[in-house]
């Protein structure tokens, strides 16, 4: 059965998080390597790393866009808002559920359309995982941003990041998907898919990003998740939602934005690590990166960036810790992050990204 694409949306500018319970020196990297890693002898003792180091710049709600002050913004300009748990509650001390009212950066109109993905999660290791990041009580001026779990599971800290913009911007339609619109979440399946139709066609077949804004798993020797787009035309396309080998997989969330590909000041992509290291990796606490070029979109500024989890295989011996971000961002490219640290065994993990100027 189709599922029509919601038009309520998401948005955010991406800032590099340092995460909870490790020190500031482990993010130090060189710049002739790829891959990285540290050792931490003391992952599981508090961060020494004062709060303020933690959350650089705006301490919650709207990061606007590179060098562009509140008041200055053109009128149509999305924004990138980032939400960590750790402005509501430190890591040592987690709550089940976590939320806050955040103010957007100008008012609106209308309610806007927000999007929301994960990009930063650290769990306590021996059970499920499970989180979601959602959005709700959207308004023209502000919105409550929720970053939860549930049964056994210990969160130690979460980060989001949202990607928000006018809600007559036709542009872009954006919506989700939950494996539980397809099957119950007692009754697991390796693959789940569903055919999206655009609430309006596009005359041409659009640029589709999709990523992960929650997810359920249980039993397997891995936490293993994906989410990705096939048969893209101008009507819509298929969304996937699959996990492989011996993971239970009972639910997850992905979140979804189209818009034209001749749209100007934009530019999507995937990073994976996978196209920097095998898959086969047993080291704890390995860092990626890569750096992209953005072709030939033309920026006029240095753009803001949305990154969010759409792959993941990580170890179930340890505790799953990882943080995607983008660093080095310039009008012609940037670098792509993906970390894990502590004891965290991270085969692989991919991301979905957008990059954009003011104004679209």
């Amino acid at each position: 059965m189709a599922t029509t694409a919601l038009f309520g949306c998401a948005g955010k500018d991406l800032r590099r998080r340092l995460s909870t319970r490790f020190d500031r020196e482990d993010f130090q990297r060189g710049h002739q390597t790829t891959v990285d890693t540290f050792p931490r002898p003391n992952v599981l003792a508090q961060s020494k790393v004062p709060r303020e180091l933690l959350f650089r710049g705006t301490k919650s709600g709207a990061r606007t866009g590179a060098g562009i002050a509140p008041n200055t913004q053109p009128r149509s300009m999305p924004s990138l808002i980032t939400f960590n748990t750790q402005e509501v509650n430190l890591w040592n001390n987690p709550q089940k559920m976590t939320s806050k009212v955040l103010s957007l950066p100008k008012s609106y109109a209308d309610p806007p359309k927000i999007s929301v993905g994960l990009n930063m999660l650290d769990f306590k290791a021996g059970t499920g995982i499970r989180c979601n990041g959602n959005v709700s009580d959207i308004d023209n001026r502000k919105f409550t941003v929720h970053i939860d779990t549930w049964a056994d599971t210990t969160l130690w800290a979460g980060e989001i990041n949202c990607f928000v913009m006018r809600s007559s911007n036709h542009d872009f339609l954006c919506g989700e998907f939950s494996t539980t619109e397809d099957h119950v979440w007692n009754k697991p399946q390796l693959q789940t898919s569903r055919r999206i139709h655009f609430e309006r066609p596009y005359s041409t077949p659009p640029n589709v990003v999709v990523w992960l804004k929650s997810f359920d798993t249980g039993e397997g020797s891995s936490t293993r998740v994906k989410t990705f787009a096939t048969d893209i035309d101008a009507k819509g396309f298929t969304i996937h939602i699959d996990t492989w080998a011996d993971t239970k997989l009972w639910s997850a969330i992905a979140g979804w934005i189209a818009y034209p590909k001749d749209k100007e000041g934009i530019f999507c992509g995937r990073g994976d690590t996978i196209q920097v290291r095998p898959w086969q990796n047993t080291t704890p606490g390995v860092t990626t990166r890569k750096a992209i070029y953005f072709g030939d979109t033309a920026f006029h500024a240095k753009p803001s960036v949305f990154v969010a989890l759409d792959a993941i295989d990580c170890s179930t011996a340890h505790g799953l810790r990882f943080s995607a971000y983008a660093t080095d961002i310039s009008t012609h490219g940037m670098t792509w992050h993906i970390d894990s640290w502590g004891d965290t065994i991270l085969h692989s993990a991919g991301i979905s990204f957008i990059a954009f100027n003011h104004g679209i």
